[in-house]
């Protein structure tokens, strides 16, 4: 059995995915952006993370990131997170990822200096090319409408919640200089209605300029950027972008998730293709997303997401360099300007309180491990299915446990075993747990930080 106690006593700062020491490098004040995606540093804080620097010092984990040279943070915006507004398996704690948590990491972010990529899902929970469901609250008001009815319905709330946000970030004096609309949205977004097919197009371009329109008239030094997928497939970029062109969409950077893993292009690949559509459609690019893993498995020993690197070896020692290539090869493209390059994820790191439904924002080379959260449905109702992996003087358990919506609590006992070099669960006992309150802990800003609340 695998033992972690060493990771659950001292959290380095090694499971930053090496963007802290990669932003030291020579190539720290060229003039590319440099940064990484904060959104859930206070989920991360509240859950008992700890960051620590070189020499194994605890420290505020924003700061030693712009220490090291991170001068770049895209905070991500859900619009009301919670139990019930997932993507009908997983879902982000209510109070995190939202405005009142991003408007507290705006502050924290340009208290440092660093500038802002802002980017709204217009979705309760994370966004992808599959999974593009619009916010509960709006899906209740056009339901029963016709898709011409809804259409117009979503893309008013477009564009008032895109500026009543920009608004309050204006107001508390953290203007965001950039500003997503949507999050890989080469399929479109808030699915049906926006999808990007032919006869749904007129409408997903209206959603994308509704946001837009806001940025203009909130932040008209603002860039406004379309984020997708798998930079490096032409096919891809060339199809939505040419429909944007035809449907008049409003933007200024072409935005893209660059992975070695998923098509496993190289640096000089991807330098080509920014070259390529930047030229075509005369705009700058920005690498929204870029990861690297240093290790095929997560601190439990699990396989993670990010399991090979493509052309890349898998070390530390090729992520650094991969990262040093990267931005000296993009930074200093002659006929495109590159914008910025933003890690994902660099303040996760493993941590026995940290929640498994965020385990889509922490990658392999974060080190993660935690809980699993799951709406299940149990004698009629809904219950939270929560797996809590605990390390207790290096030996491991499992708590597997039911949590209505009133806080009453039926646990069970498990016991992991491994088996063939797998880990898998096995019931041992089973029991029903006290009744007890499911009172939400209240948040403790991290240190030097403004309240959250």
């Amino acid at each position: 059995m695998m033992k972690h106690s060493k990771t659950w006593r001292r959290l380095t700062a090694c499971v930053l995915g090496g963007l802290m020491t990669l932003a030291s490098l020579p190539f720290a004040d060229a003039m590319m952006l440099k940064g990484g995606d904060i959104s859930c540093y206070n989920y991360v804080i509240d859950r008992g993370g700890v960051f620590c620097d070189e020499r194994g010092r605890a420290c505020d984990g924003l700061e030693l990131l712009r220490a090291r040279g991170m001068n770049f943070a895209r905070i991500r915006n859900y619009v009301e997170p919670g139990k019930g507004h997932g993507d009908g398996k997983y879902y982000c704690p209510a109070g995190y990822l939202d405005r009142a948590d991003n408007l507290a990491l705006a502050r924290r972010a340009k208290e440092l200096g660093m500038q802002i990529e802002y980017s709204f899902h217009y979705s309760d929970y994370w966004t992808n090319g599959g999974v593009q469901i619009p916010p509960v609250a709006w899906a209740k008001e056009v339901a029963g409408l016709d898709d011409a009815a809804a259409v117009d319905v979503l893309e008013q709330n477009v564009y008032e919640y895109t500026k009543e946000t920009l608004e309050q970030l204006k107001a508390q004096g953290t203007p965001p200089e950039y500003v997503s609309i949507g999050n890989e949205i080469q399929g479109g977004m808030m699915y049906l209605y926006g999808r990007a097919a032919k006869d749904s197009w007129p409408a997903l371009a209206r959603f994308f300029n509704a946001g837009a329109r806001a940025v203009r008239e909130v932040l008209p030094d603002a860039k406004i950027v379309l984020h997708l997928d798998d930079a490096g497939n032409d096919y891809k970029y060339e199809t939505f972008f040419d429909a944007c062109a035809a449907n008049h969409v409003d933007y200024d950077i072409i935005g893209c998730s660059y992975y070695p893993f998923y098509l496993r292009k190289s640096v000089e690949d991807i330098a080509a293709f920014c070259e390529t559509f930047g030229q075509k459609y005369h705009r700058p690019i920005m690498v929204m997303e870029t990861g690297f893993a240093w290790s095929k498995t997560t601190a439990t020993g699990y396989q993670g997401q990010l399991y090979h690197n493509g052309p890349y070896d898998m070390t530390k020692e090729a992520q650094r360099a991969f990262m040093q290539d990267l931005y000296d090869t993009l930074g200093n493209l002659k006929d495109v300007e590159v914008v910025g390059d933003l890690y994902w994820d660099p303040i996760f790191l493993a941590n026995p309180g940290i929640d498994g439904v965020m385990n889509l924002a922490a990658w392999n080379e974060s080190a993660f491990e935690g809980n699993l959260y799951q709406d299940v449905a149990v004698d009629g109702g809904t219950y939270t299915l929560t797996c809590q992996v605990m390390n207790g003087g290096g030996e491991e358990s499992i708590e597997l446990y039911l949590m209505d919506a009133d806080g009453n609590r039926t646990t069970y006992d498990l016991l992991q075993v491994v088996h063939r070099g797998r880990k898998s669960i096995s019931k041992r006992t089973c029991r029903p747990a006290s009744r007890a309150s499911a009172s939400r802990r209240k948040r403790k800003p991290a240190t030097g930080s403004a309240s959250t609340m």
